[in-house]
């Protein structure tokens, strides 16, 4: 068994012969207000606790710790009184494997790092591995979580009712279900920052319809800022925002995504909508859909999707469950519209660059709001959309519109169409997917070109009293 060793300036613990432990090691540096050094090696423990300020350190790389029993050990970051909160807890340059094993079932929300109610709280430079629930899991917590590297865990980072975190710089591979979970179970203000960081490969072992398998997913958490990411290979979205209003979602590079690169919603009428979508300058390459800013039923207001650079977004079909799970009986199978840009809400769509996708570089499909489950229309506000000073090449429909609803208002205008093989701008029709238990109408499927509508690309007057189109430039394909 380890040792710990007094020293001036600090607590030693290290794989000497002797008889202490870790939890003891911890205990005497809060104790004595000293930094504890962890030496280099692998030590097996039981759960952890920290109930005070404390910086547990070691040199990068050079520690593991591991569970000494069945079930997965987890250190618990909770202040002792009851009701108060815990500051200045700082861990560096450890390793934490929790090697799959099950978390005992009397701990909510586990993860190898749980912290409650902490402010300035420091992660960093950590290796976390092999969670089978959270590698960090932060609850009403405040902090820098920066510089880790986290791999095989079913969700990396999973911060609920944050208080002020950021997450900058990590490096996150090969996440079960998620990669970074920002979530509130009521839309409020949040402000997490999420900077800088890698996310390659991000399963959906545990199935649902887009619940798992995105790279960063933010539900009903207000203010929170995407940027400067790289996400690879998520078998959903690299950003998902689900009725989460406020957000700058900008300067990401994606690449390799089975569904949508960059998915807005507000799927659930009985919740809050979205507001205040800034999507910009990201760079989106191989994706089934490229970005959707869907789901005006809640009455969604206020989207820009700016300068950003789409291609080769194509239609791909893979299964999916209707229900959170991977239940055989709520199984089929979606094929993806293709679609480069997809909005239904309030939005300008301006400078974007969008290339070689399936079917339209840009789709609008503006509506008002509407209770999709009484049918009942909420109210009558007018849904509008500007698609203006985009170029779209080798698509085979340039921008596709439906003109169905008679609140929704657009301008197509200054966009240069080139090599659009079926329209330039034309009228498209909403199709279903087949076999989605219990919904039969569901709109889920690609949208397709509605039989006899004309191609209206070289227009200069308004075709309908709503729908503008406006000094286009259409080009054929030359090469």
């Amino acid at each position: 068994m380890p040792k710990i060793e007094i020293q001036n300036d600090l607590i030693v613990y290290s794989t000497a012969t002797g008889t202490d432990t870790l939890q003891a090691a911890i205990n005497q540096a809060i104790a004595a207000q000293k930094p504890l050094y962890i030496g280099p090696g692998s030590y097996s423990v039981t759960s952890l606790r920290i109930d005070d300020k404390i910086k547990i350190f070691a040199m990068k790389g050079s520690v593991t710790i591991s569970s000494s029993g069945a079930n997965c050990f987890y250190i618990t970051v909770q202040s002792g009184v009851s009701g108060s909160r815990i500051s200045d807890v700082s861990i560096e340059g450890i390793g934490f494997d929790g090697e799959n094993k099950p978390f005992v079932t009397s701990v909510a929300r586990p993860g190898l790092i749980r912290c409650v109610n902490a402010d300035r709280l420091m992660i960093k430079d950590c290796i976390i591995s092999r969670s089978d629930r959270a590698g960090v899991d932060l609850i009403q917590s405040a902090g820098v979580i920066s510089g880790n590297e986290f791999y095989d865990c079913r969700t990396s980072i999973y911060s609920n009712k944050s208080l002020g975190i950021d997450v900058y710089g990590n490096y996150i591979r090969d996440s079960k279900d998620n990669g970074i979970v920002i979530w509130r179970a009521d839309q409020a203000f949040d402000g997490t920052r999420i900077g800088r960081n890698r996310i390659y490969g991000v399963q959906n072992e545990t199935g649902g319809s887009g619940e798992f398998g995105n790279g960063i997913f933010v539900y009903q958490s207000n203010s929170v800022t995407s940027f400067g990411n790289v996400i690879t290979g998520c078998n959903y979205s690299a950003l998902r925002y689900s009725q989460s209003s406020n957000a700058v979602i900008s300067s990401n590079q994606i690449s390799s995504m089975r569904e949508t690169a960059i998915f807005v919603e507000a799927p659930d009428d009985s919740a809050a909508p979205y507001e205040g979508m800034v999507v910009s300058n990201n760079t989106i390459f191989d994706a089934g859909e490229g970005i959707k800013i869907v789901n005006s039923n809640l009455g969604s207001r206020r989207s820009t999707i700016s300068a950003n650079v789409l291609k080769n977004i194509s239609q791909k079909i893979f299964v999916q469950w209707a229900s959170p799970s991977r239940d055989p009986a709520t199984q089929y199978t979606v094929t993806t519209p293709g679609n480069g840009i997809t909005v239904s809400s309030d939005a300008a769509i301006c400078a974007n660059t969008i290339e070689s996708c399936g079917f339209a570089g840009i789709a609008l499909t503006i509506a008002g709001t509407y209770n999709s489950t009484t049918g009942v229309v909420r109210d009558q506000n007018t849904i509008a959309a500007l698609a203006n000073g985009n170029i779209i090449k080798n698509c085979p429909v340039g921008v596709g519109y439906s003109d169905d609803d008679p609140r929704g208002y657009a301008e197509v205008s200054g966009n240069v169409i080139i090599g659009a093989s079926s329209a330039a701008i034309t009228r498209v029709n909403v199709t279903n997917l087949p076999n989605v238990p219990n919904n039969p109408n569901n709109g889920f499927g690609p949208l397709v070109r509605r039989p006899g509508a004309p191609d209206v690309g070289g227009n200069a007057d308004p075709i309908t009293t709503r729908f503008s189109f406006f000094r286009n430039k259409v080009i054929p394909k030359t090469v």
